[in-house]
């Protein structure tokens, strides 16, 4: 099954629930961001599913701040939003240092913007729709080589 279309929910209830399998990914932050709020909930439901606190944000400058003020351990960011572009929150977070990981989430499968997020330093790029499994997949990859708690010069 996969998040972003009307099956979503039904994909949802099959990974929930499941412990995760020997991975620890209690006290690890994520940063949801998405405006399609139903895709948002469900993909936050499922990182919770691991154990993680998932924050979310619905705007482009708002995960912008919230990506320089908050500590995460990863941040799933889609391409098009209102205020910013992903690519542009990317690119800033960037130029700042920010220690995180970002998995670009995008209804594009466009070959050039899956390569200049990746060349600008997205740890991955994922398209819509996508299956939960393999989403949850991609964010312990990620989350494996996060440290859990971080001190951030402000």
């Amino acid at each position: 099954m996969t998040l972003g279309r009307p099956d979503s929910a039904a994909a949802f209830r099959q990974i929930s629930g499941r412990p995760d399998e020997g991975i620890a990914m209690t006290g690890k932050r994520v940063l949801v961001v998405d405006d399609e709020r139903t895709v948002s909930t469900l993909v936050t439901r499922a990182v919770e599913s691991l154990g993680c606190e998932a924050i979310q944000s619905f705007d482009g400058y708002e995960a912008y701040d919230l990506g320089m003020r908050e500590n995460f351990d990863l941040a799933l960011v889609d391409m098009f939003l209102p205020g910013l572009l992903g690519i542009e929150i990317l690119s800033r977070w960037q130029g700042a240092a920010r220690p995180f990981p970002v998995i670009m989430v995008s209804g594009s499968n466009a070959e050039d913007d899956i390569v200049q997020s990746l060349e600008m330093g997205a740890a991955d790029y994922v398209t819509k729709p996508f299956r939960v499994r393999e989403l949850l997949a991609r964010i312990k990859v990620q989350l494996r080589h996060s440290p859990s708690s971080r001190i951030l010069d402000g």
